[in-house]
């Protein structure tokens, strides 16, 4: 597939996959399972909510990236793999590079800090995630 097609897909793909992430949020803040699992667990009921959405969020971008933004018809364990694993380590990226711009940008733009760093961060991890599924997790050949 052509680079500006699988960019399409990819923008498509995150799309959806927020909204699934985000729908899944709600609905599980509405329910009393995420607090009786967050009482077993010992931490916020929120938190567990979160967890379960990115869960669900990660599956929907993975379903939808192989199919609609590399082509990939078929399911491979090692596709899986590698795309957790990338997803594992865009998640520490996006993190780590909040953090950083925050202690950056603080003292200058101490009201714009907070999202400048988060639409920084996002955009370092979106690249990242592009260009791991397209050079490794969903590579031809």
């Amino acid at each position: 597939m052509s680079l500006p097609r699988q960019l399409t897909g990819f923008l498509v793909s995150g799309v959806l996959a927020t909204a699934a992430d985000a729908a899944a949020y709600a609905a599980a803040l509405a329910t009393p399972a995420p607090t009786a699992l967050a009482a077993l667990l010992h931490v916020a009921p929120h938190d567990v909510a979160k967890g379960a959405s990115f869960l669900l969020g990660t599956f929907v971008s993975f379903e939808l990236n192989r199919r609609l933004t590399f082509g990939r018809p078929t399911r491979e364990a090692r596709q899986a793999g590698a795309f957790f694993v990338l997803y594992g380590l865009t998640f520490l990226l996006n993190v780590g590079a909040n953090h950083l711009l925050l202690n950056l940008l603080t003292p200058p733009l101490p009201g714009l800090a907070p999202t400048l760093a988060f639409v920084l961060a996002t955009g370092c991890s979106m690249v990242a995630n592009f260009l791991g599924q397209r050079l490794w997790v969903f590579r031809h050949g």
